[in-house]
């Protein structure tokens, strides 16, 4: 599955879900994805880039033979 988005830790503790593309937090259903446990943060960055990825099926990766 193509990678669009990803969690970090904040300073003051809080998880995020940001867009690697942009440095910016990403936002689901108009809300920014910050200040959720570890195990949420988790699960949305994998609902986001599975969202991203539907949107975007000509992006998919390549399989490659080596």
């Amino acid at each position: 599955m193509r990678i669009r988005y990803d969690m970090k830790k904040l300073p003051n503790g809080q998880w995020c879900v940001y867009d690697i593309f942009t440095g910016i937090v990403a936002k689901h259903n108009g809300a920014q994805v910050i200040g959720l446990n570890i195990s949420e943060t988790d699960k949305m960055v994998n609902l986001l880039n599975k969202r991203d990825a539907e949107k975007c099926p000509n992006l998919k990766p390549k399989v490659t033979y080596h």
